[in-house]
């Protein structure tokens, strides 16, 4: 009676090896997607700088325009004393590095 009992303990827990075995084959993405996804992201990157020197535009300063963007629509979404403080902590930095 215990050893039907202890080989079916060990029957189910085999199963559930497998089964986990499985769920990670299956969600854990493989190297070489990871690999695939970072070279389309290099080759992307890669091309709007091309399209932006042809078209004369420059980066850093289209990069710091939509910082000050994000900042903007974050600002609209939180609460008045998250704005004021942020606010502080930017005018704070600004004097320093000025210095």
């Amino acid at each position: 009676m215990y050893e039907a009992l202890a080989i079916e303990q060990i029957g189910i827990a085999v199963f559930f090896v497998i089964l986990s075995f499985l769920l990670l084959a299956v969600f854990i993405p493989r190297r070489s997607y990871t690999y695939r996804k970072v070279l389309t992201d290099l080759y992307v990157a890669g091309r709007i700088r091309q399209l932006a020197t042809e078209d004369k535009i420059d980066l850093t300063i289209e990069n710091e325009l939509f910082k000050k963007y994000c900042k903007k629509q974050r600002i609209e979404e939180q609460d008045l004393d998250n704005t004021i403080e942020e606010d502080m902590q930017d005018r704070i930095t600004d004097k320093q590095v000025k210095k």
